[in-house]
């Protein structure tokens, strides 16, 4: 009986390692980004990239821009990809950084004195679009009397 003989295992340098404490391991593959470039510079796949393999030190640049802006393009994309990415801790996590933006931006706008006219302030999304619905009519309406 012969004893088996050790084999060593070719350790193969793009394998996924556990990240070490204090190091900043996540990195983007097939985008034209980098984990440093400023979060509205990133492409989307980077910012799912972030969500999926990235750790809570990776999102905090991430929830900054998030509160930052509450309803701007980076929250917006996050957003999408929530709707169907597997519902887990992390999306709930990111969930509730948007909602408490989202929040925490209408109480400022509500407590901010308002320049518009009868005191109207607009402060969500909501309140926007019957003003959107008020200046196309305004506008259909200026087209017939051009055409009369």
């Amino acid at each position: 009986m012969t004893a088996p003989t050790p084999t060593t295992e070719r350790q193969d340098s793009t394998a996924q390692t556990p990240r070490q404490s204090g190091t900043n391991a996540l990195r983007f593959h097939n985008v034209d980004a980098d984990p440093t470039d400023e979060v509205t510079t990133w492409p989307y796949e980077a910012l799912v990239t972030t969500i999926d393999q990235g750790l809570v030190d990776d999102w905090q640049t991430v929830f900054a821009e998030i509160k930052r802006s509450p309803w701007g393009s980076v929250t917006c994309q996050i957003e999408r990809y929530l709707t169907y990415r597997n519902p887990d801790g992390v999306s709930k996590l990111f969930t509730l950084a948007i909602d408490k933006a989202r929040e925490t931006s209408e109480d400022s706008a509500k407590s901010r004195p308002s320049f518009l006219p009868d005191g109207a302030a607009h402060s969500s999304r909501d309140d926007v679009e019957p003003a959107v619905g008020e200046v196309e009519r305004s506008h259909s309406s200026v087209g017939q009397r051009d055409e009369q």
